[in-house]
């Protein structure tokens, strides 16, 4: 079956559906919908050129398959643009469109909903997710600095197809929120560490954990502790990105996702000198010539300079660590702290259940364990 034969057979049985879809089917006829979008899949190829873009292929199909031009969704009601309201919405190059918004110039808006959402595609990819995917934004939020996009199907024959289909959850692609403007390649790589995270369900328990994170700097910064935050360098996110392909399913996207989020933070106090470790120390600790044998199947990801395990002459680190594949046995997020020079994981010490519970240590002054784990069961 071809995609324009599939896209006619979910719009027999989307008309068929209830009473609602029946009346679209004869709004369609009436209104001389088929036509209409014939000829808007007529002029595709000019309005590319004008608009100097090219527009999704699955919605292109769409529009070639002129069949219907309402979606009602469990979530969604999309009303497509023909080709009048395409350049009446859009800011495309030097094309200006009158009802067009200027916080979506860079994107493709093909559709709106009753109300005041609106349907666009992403044909330079700088939100990081395709030129397929099918986005939707309210309006109203647009400028306040409180914007969400959200992805609504990677590309327009799964967005079609929920539709008809009233999914919840967007089938194999799902549901999933991304803030406005996102352009630098260290945005997008966040942004593909956020899909990530939303694909293992744990957006909203991440977006928890940042909030409570910056609550206790707050407390730290306030209690005049001596603590910076700073962004990250360019060169951090390529060593990172580096560094995710080396060990594929043990990369924990939760845990730099929250860091490179809040910022680089160098805390001290009496006993300790806590850091993220750079970009070339990421990959040095943990698959380079300072990497502990041990700590093989481990993520090192920040250091303490003023080691607990030694001397105050020697110049040794203290090594944090997670045990992405829980080997042993206090959970994927726990964090341990070990010394340099330690040659056994029983060494290690259990200092915190996850990345927020070692920050609360820090803003409530509590001294890291310093008991060894010893022998793993």
């Amino acid at each position: 079956m071809t995609n324009l034969e599939k896209y006619k057979e979910l719009a027999e049985k989307y008309y068929n559906r209830d009473e609602k879809t029946k009346n679209e089917r004869n709004s369609f006829i009436s209104q001389s919908g088929e036509k209409n979008m014939k000829m808007f899949f007529d002029s595709i190829n000019e309005i590319q050129k004008k608009l100097g873009i090219e527009f999704p292929a699955a919605y292109k199909d769409y529009i070639q398959a002129a069949c219907v031009w309402t979606l009602c969704g469990e979530n969604n009601y999309f009303c497509y643009y023909d080709e009048k309201s395409i350049y009446e919405f859009n800011n495309i190059g030097k094309h200006k469109g009158y009802s067009a918004l200027e916080e979506l110039k860079d994107f493709l808006v093909i559709g709106q909903d009753e109300g005041e959402c609106s349907y666009f595609c992403d044909p330079k990819n700088l939100l990081g997710f395709g030129v397929e995917t099918i986005w939707k934004v309210n309006r109203s939020s647009l400028g306040s600095g409180k914007e969400f996009f959200e992805i609504v199907g990677k590309d327009f024959s799964e967005f079609y197809i929920n539709c008809v289909e009233k999914k919840d959850g967007y089938g194999n692609f799902p549901f999933r929120k991304k803030e406005i403007q996102i352009t630098t390649p260290s945005d997008k790589y966040i942004a593909h560490l956020n899909e990530e995270i939303c694909n293992k369900g744990d957006l909203e328990d991440t977006d928890s954990a940042i909030e409570r994170i910056n609550m206790y700097l707050k407390k730290l910064q306030n209690s005049s502790q001596r603590i910076a935050i700073s962004k990250f360098r360019s060169i951090h996110f390529e060593y990172l990105k580096n560094f995710e392909s080396k060990i594929g399913n043990k990369f924990p996207y939760k845990l730099f996702y929250i860091l490179l989020k809040i910022g680089y933070i160098s805390y001290s106090n009496p006993n300790i000198k806590f850091g993220p470790l750079n970009a070339s120390q990421i990959d040095l600790f943990n698959s380079g010539k300072k990497s502990i044998k041990s700590l093989k199947n481990m993520t090192v990801f920040a250091c303490n300079e003023r080691s607990l395990f030694a001397n105050q002459e020697d110049t040794i680190w203290d090594l944090f660590f997670i045990d992405v594949t829980n080997q042993i046995g206090n959970g994927s997020e726990a964090i341990y702290i070990i010394s340099e020079k330690s040659k056994k994981l029983e060494e290690a010490c259990y200092v915190a259940k996850d990345i927020v519970d070692l920050f609360r240590i820090f803003a409530e002054g509590e001294e890291l364990n310093t008991t060894p784990i010893g022998k793993i069961k």
